[in-house]
């Protein structure tokens, strides 16, 4: 049996459309990057540690906020007066080595394994005693007790010694803009190691190339 009746073909007008498009476009705009598919960190980045950080402003970071560029990365403690300002020097040769020949340059992000000493005042007193800019380094001091996580992340070892120092690791680590370890130097006395500077200039130059410096 057929129905009587005939059911009405409905259309949607111009602005029913505009009424479903408009909040899809407001909520692109407001859910973070993250959601919709930032490309996500390799398996071997350091940048997968989830840590909190201070730097010699006084500023709170997380470890993954400095995933974007390369780093040259040491630890380091202020109060050594004999291997550290050998290690912070080294850094410092690697990045004028680069300025020299008109390379572009990581900044050098040095890492207190002494954060309960170490406090952003003291480490800006560090970086001016350098003469490093914000532009050239980071100075850092772990929160919540994960300086141990951090150089276990980074294989770098310290030991606290019965005179308040430490025994530790003198070494560089180069990290891509993902936060992969590209390259390691334990080299600190005289000029750069030459085979960690290529790897260096070497990524600097891809990094560059794809827009990212």
């Amino acid at each position: 049996m057929k129905a009587n009746r005939q059911e009405k073909v409905q259309y949607l007008k111009p602005w029913d459309c505009l009424s479903v498009l408009v909040p899809l476009l407001v909520l692109a705009i407001l859910v973070p990057q993250s959601v919709w598919g930032e490309r996500r960190l390799p398996s071997d980045s350091v940048y997968a540690l989830s840590a909190t950080v201070e730097n010699e402003q006084g500023e709170t970071l997380q470890w993954q906020d400095l995933r974007g560029q390369p780093h040259l990365v040491s630890m380091v403690y202020t109060r050594c007066r004999m291997s550290c300002p050998l290690i912070i020097h080294q850094g410092m040769s690697v990045q004028q080595r680069l300025l020299e020949e008109g390379k572009a340059v990581p900044r050098l992000l040095v890492i207190s394994m002494d954060p309960v000493h170490d406090t952003p005042q003291v480490l800006a007193a560090t970086m001016a005693r350098y003469r490093l800019s914000p532009e050239r380094a980071t100075f850092l001091r772990p929160r919540d007790h994960q300086e141990r996580t951090l150089a276990a992340l980074l294989d770098i070892r310290f030991r606290p010694r019965d005179d308040g120092g430490f025994d530790h690791t003198n070494v560089w680590l180069l990290l891509d803009a993902e936060g992969r370890v590209v390259a390691r130097t334990e080299k600190m006395t005289g000029a750069p190691d030459p085979s960690f500077v290529r790897q260096v200039e070497a990524l600097m130059a891809s990094h560059s190339s794809q827009g990212d410096y």
